[in-house]
């Protein structure tokens, strides 16, 4: 007997809702009469009733809720509200003691969830009627693990599901539409965009933010794209520190909400940030994505698309899924390694790199014309190309440049820098490029010989 009610359990985190929707849209061409309902937190509400094929979404605030205990009436009301709906069945992606423990409350006819493992809780199981095989190891992309628990519904392999699609069906307000063009137009901006989003929501999944900020003065400089830095509650000391790394007037940003950066998103080129919620929202969106990662692995936690960039620094450690960490090494990825996988991320859209060589003209640096040196002027000489503004020129002395000309090969092939910027100073014009962290720099130390690649 096919379910008339369904209610799906997923509470959060931005990623994890975005890739449970896949599932709920196969659920939906399945039973296409069912009515099917969602309980989540109160953040994502927003987002999720603007998903094409939900009835109802309901919210529940744990995070109150283990706060404040007097504000466990409200959470008798939801339950009761909920049992009400007399639903057929409940679905659990979450797997979590709470998450099930409040598919149960409801009182569904049947409750299916995945069984205890790596990332679910082995208590959850107690509560299911049936139970799936959830990530034993992580060969399987999460979304493809939700698609999995379906075929408990319908006795199918929902990961097989050729009706499946990992993008999302969202229909955006067009006051948030509006007010993005809005801001766009504000900031002098009349090309699709590239985001960089420096934030996340584990300390081990940021990328530092003084590489960010490189990344972005690189785009601006050498591939003529504008950059918008987005973020989200908590993180504007990120912004600040991106504005102290290449001055506060290049720093190009507004505040968003769920909804309005997903409109964002649907104006912009290409989308750069770690394993976290906006990432995951912009890939479900079908926007390029480059995914700088750490302690995640990209078969499980990255884009889906096979066509996006994934930058990885493989370590003995890699994978371990740790929250905190007192090394720190699988983020510090320099800001060229970036610059790379977006260039060919782009490419492969269809872009192509801005006009160089003696028929491209090239902005002068601000550094150059400060120093009073000549700058890329007419595509034909220089003496000092550098992708930092208001900054003096670095000493070579006190640099290593391998990874320096490494890059600057690499523009020079791409079409991103002129024939006549090979002449200058040692090491070349790339070798003005400031690209290595500043601790490693001043030290003049080496970069490791195999450095970060692609997953």
């Amino acid at each position: 007997m096919e379910p008339r009610k369904i209610l799906i359990v997923r509470l959060g985190a931005l990623g994890d809702v975005i890739h449970a929707v896949p599932a709920q849209q196969v659920l939906r061409r399945r039973f296409p009469q069912a009515e099917i309902h969602w309980l989540t937190e109160p953040p994502y509400k927003p987002l999720l009733e603007g998903i094409e094929g939900l009835h109802k979404v309901w919210t529940a605030d744990t995070k109150r809720w283990r706060k404040r205990p007097f504000s466990l009436q409200n959470m008798r009301g939801l339950l009761r509200r909920l049992r009400r709906e007399s639903f057929d069945l409940a679905v659990d992606f979450q797997g979590l003691l709470k998450s099930a423990a409040l598919a149960r409350l409801a009182r569904p006819a049947e409750l299916i969830g995945f069984r205890g493992e790596r990332f679910k809780e082995g208590a959850a199981a107690w509560f299911y009627s049936r139970s799936a095989a959830g990530e034993a190891d992580l060969s399987r992309h999460v979304i493809d693990t939700n698609l999995h628990l379906t075929s408990l519904v319908s006795g199918s392999d929902g990961g097989g599901d050729e009706e499946a699609s990992p993008y999302l069906p969202l229909t955006l307000p067009e006051d948030d539409v509006r007010y993005v063009d809005q801001q766009l137009e504000a900031a002098d901006i009349d090309q699709p965009p590239v985001l960089l989003n420096p934030g996340a929501g584990w300390e081990t999944k940021l990328w530092p933010a003084r590489h960010m900020a490189r990344l972005g003065r690189a785009i601006e400089d050498y591939l003529n794209l504008p950059v918008i830095y987005t973020w989200g509650p908590g993180e504007e000391s990120l912004i600040e520190e991106i504005g102290r790394e290449i001055g506060p007037e290049r720093v190009r940003t507004f505040p968003t909400t769920i909804l309005q950066l997903a409109a964002l998103c649907r104006r912009s080129c290409l989308f750069v940030g770690g394993d976290t919620g906006p990432l995951h929202l912009a890939a479900g969106l079908g926007v390029p994505v480059v995914a700088v990662m750490g302690p995640t692995t990209a078969t499980r936690n990255g884009p889906f698309d096979p066509s996006d960039e994934v930058v990885q620094r493989r370590l003995h450690c890699s994978d371990c899924y740790k929250r905190t960490c007192q090394v720190y090494f699988c983020m510090n990825i320099p800001h060229w390694e970036v610059l790379r996988a977006v260039v060919r991320r782009l490419r492969r859209t269809g872009w192509s790199p801005p006009p160089g060589g003696q028929d491209g003209p090239r902005r002068r640096s601000p550094a150059c014309a400060e120093s009073g040196t000549r700058g890329v002027q007419d595509g034909r000489s220089t003496s000092c190309i550098r992708a930092t503004a208001g900054l003096s020129a670095p000493n070579p002395a006190g640099r290593d440049f391998v990874q320096a000309r490494h890059l600057g090969r690499y523009l020079l092939s791409s079409g991103l820098l002129p024939p006549g910027a090979t002449s200058g100073p040692p090491g070349g014009a790339a070798a003005c490029l400031d690209i290595l962290p500043p601790a490693r720099a001043a030290s003049g130390a080496r970069e490791p010989a195999e450095g970060p690649s692609r997953a």
